[in-house]
């Protein structure tokens, strides 16, 4: 998040601001479970971050001045296991990203009007995701047992990888 801050994901719920030298800068209260993942975007000043519990809490930092707002939470019916910022998301003043599954689903979240939109992009494996990413139009995402990318525009598959036998993916 800046040059010297990290955000670390604790097992009871906060976030945890702090540097390389171990100095902690806040300590805040996202989720009531454990923290599942942290993404931020480019520009590092937007982060997300999900839970177990389906929920997901946006943060919008302020480095210069070690602020850091909890600006909105989503809800989800289903266990979040990854998440990743789509870029561009601060110009645009959105709030679009991508959320990985216990199951393997891929959930595209993006406003549309002044509602919020909710895209299934990838039924699931039933193995949960572990990492997702995405740079521009393209999302890879990986699971114990494959990695893929698909174009979000198209919706289209473009690569799939089984993760070779004797490779641990925890």
């Amino acid at each position: 998040i800046g040059e010297n801050i990290i955000c670390i994901g604790t097992n009871d719920g906060h976030l945890l601001f702090t540097d390389l030298s171990n100095n902690n800068y806040m300590k805040v209260k996202a989720f009531d479970t454990k923290v599942k993942d942290v993404a931020t975007d480019s520009s590092g000043i937007m982060l997300l971050a999900c839970s177990g519990n389906g929920m997901v809490c946006i943060v919008k930092l302020f480095t210069a001045r070690h602020e850091v707002k909890l600006e909105n939470f989503s809800h989800l019916s289903t266990d979040l296991t990854s998440i990743c910022v789509e870029e561009g998301v601060v110009e645009k003043r959105e709030r679009s990203y991508i959320l990985g599954t216990g199951n393997g689903k891929i959930i595209h979240h993006r406003p549309s009007g002044h509602k919020q939109k909710t895209i299934v992009l990838f039924e699931g494996a039933g193995t949960a995701v572990s990492d997702i990413t995405i740079r521009g139009r393209i999302l890879a995402w990986c699971d114990s047992k494959h990695i893929r990318l698909l174009n979000i525009i198209s919706q289209t598959a473009l690569c799939f990888i089984n993760i070779p036998q004797g490779i641990p993916m925890d």
